[in-house]
């Protein structure tokens, strides 16, 4: 027995007798991948390089495309609106096609309780295929029990199979796997009840404490964009404390819940709100999605730290401590001092001015030599 989560690379399937539990985005992988090579499957259903290589302008392009694509999908996600019911009669029609041999999945696996995105999509390509193969037998039903040489099915009869793999899915709960103690409490007791982050990111009480894909993180689609931009968010925080001397940095409780009541309610539109167990919902059905309320632009924009928003400690008594001698690093090292009127070349360097363009100076009685050695002294 093996689990896709820690998955043993020795196991042989080719030409053996495999049982899959599980149909999320893992379970689809490892059946499209298997199907071809087992001597029978047994499944459960539950509800150009080279050219973007030497062409950085069409792999941008491309990627764009893509990243526009799935940008566009929050509007899929409202209930009832005509992206909604386009996204669902779009999966209906191409469900029934692929699994037009087999009626009784075509009745069991397309859901008409919930709408498109409520469960988290997964369109794997050659899935539905291989479901419908000469050597797969797929269940609709709960299997019985697993004996120690294969399952019992939801009718009674025993099958032995080689190898059974479990892909029934993570835990995507938002309790920290390591304790987080801060101010007398456990961010493993409040969140195990109640996960609430300050923009996916903070949390109130938890001063100089980041997280990655918290709690109303946008997390529905692509995680590379909110994992970036997120990172950065938290590098201009941390650049900001190094610079000005901030000792402890937390979002102010009032704010943090001022911000989830409007996720909630704004997520009361959307069809993460209807009835499907999701792990957006923490496994639950009827539980808060903690998705982040808006598209992916949106969380983009808005990827600016907005400092009166926290509550912010300093290391002096004087907050402009920082400011220190009067003097920018620019007046003392090689970047340009006057990148504010454009940077020459690309370069953000002091430029080397030619001798014609020194003679302007000249016409004005301005002694380059005796400032620039004036600063350097200082």
């Amino acid at each position: 027995m093996a689990n896709s989560a820690a998955y043993d690379q020795s196991i042989e399937t080719e030409g053996k007798r495999v049982a899959i539990f599980g149909a999320g985005s893992t379970g689809v992988q490892i059946v499209t991948k298997l199907q071809p090579t087992v001597k029978h499957l047994f499944t459960w259903c539950e509800e150009p390089k080279q050219k973007f290589a030497s062409d950085p302008v069409a792999h941008l392009r491309y990627i764009k495309m893509l990243d526009d694509e799935l940008g566009k999908r929050f509007n899929f996600h409202l209930t009832n609106s005509p992206g909604a019911n386009q996204a669902i009669e779009f999966s209906r029609r191409q469900m029934e096609e692929k699994l037009k041999s087999r009626p009784d999945l075509i009745k069991k696996m397309i859901l008409t309780n919930f709408g498109i995105g409520c469960r988290r999509p997964t369109p794997g390509k050659g899935y539905l295929e291989a479901l419908v193969s000469p050597n797969v037998t797929t269940y609709t039903e709960e299997v019985q029990e697993i004996t120690p040489t294969g399952f019992i099915n939801n009718e009674g009869k025993e099958h032995e199979v080689d190898v059974i793999i479990l892909a029934r899915g993570f835990d995507t709960s938002f309790v920290p796997r390591f304790p987080v103690v801060a101010n007398g409490q456990d961010l493993r007791q409040g969140w195990k009840v109640d996960p609430v982050a300050y923009f996916s990111m903070m949390i109130p009480d938890f001063p100089n404490y980041f997280t990655s894909l918290g709690p109303y993180s946008a997390s529905d689609r692509s995680l590379l964009p909110p994992i970036e931009h997120g990172c950065r968010y938290i590098l201009k925080i941390i650049e900001k404390c190094q610079l000005e001397g901030i000792t402890s940095i937390a979002p102010k409780a009032d704010v943090t819940h001022e911000f989830r009541e409007h996720a909630d309610l704004l997520l009361k539109r959307t069809v993460w709100n209807e009835k499907c167990r999701s792990w957006f919902k923490n496994g639950t059905i009827d539980g808060l999605p903690r998705l982040y309320p808006g598209s992916r632009a949106h969380m983009i924009q808005l990827m600016e730290p907005r400092y009166e928003d926290f509550v912010i400690t300093y290391d002096s008594d004087n907050r402009f401590r920082f400011m220190g001698n009067g003097f920018s690093m620019r007046d003392l090292d090689s970047r340009d001092a006057t990148w504010y009127l454009g940077i020459v070349d690309g370069e953000d360097k002091q430029p080397d001015f030619t001798e014609d363009e020194k003679q302007i100076f000249e016409l004005s009685n301005v002694d380059l030599k005796h400032v620039h050695n004036d600063v350097s002294l200082v």
